[in-house]
């Protein structure tokens, strides 16, 4: 039978895990750069640009979806990264605080990242 207090206890424990993840992850930063290596990009754990590079030889108009293109791989290769270093961490510091149940994944039901 399960102990409807321990358990809500076990929730505020993973509550304070989220917080503590959230806050390490608002101080990483994520570099990428796209498959053509002329566009390069920083976010940071909150999935902020940071900061972008452009390389110069995008800069002719004749090359704009080529810039777009790889402005949004790269932007989309860092915030994947940032998605999952936040659920290693998540799971990291959760593991063992709730109940084992086969089939529940409940890092999703806590993340709001």
């Amino acid at each position: 039978m399960f102990d409807i207090f321990n358990i809500l206890n076990k929730v505020k424990d993973v509550q304070a895990k989220i917080t503590e993840v959230k806050t390490k992850m608002a101080s990483i930063t994520i570099d990428k750069e796209s498959s053509n290596n002329l566009i390069k990009v920083r976010l940071n754990g909150k999935k902020h640009l940071v900061d972008l590079h452009i390389d110069d030889s995008l800069l002719n108009i004749l090359n704009k979806d080529v810039l777009i293109e790889s402005m949004c791989e790269a932007i989309n290769k860092a915030m994947e990264e940032v998605d999952a270093m936040y659920e290693t961490e998540l799971k990291k510091n959760i593991e063992g605080i709730l109940p084992h149940i086969p089939g529940l994944d409940l890092t999703n039901l806590f993340s709001g990242h």
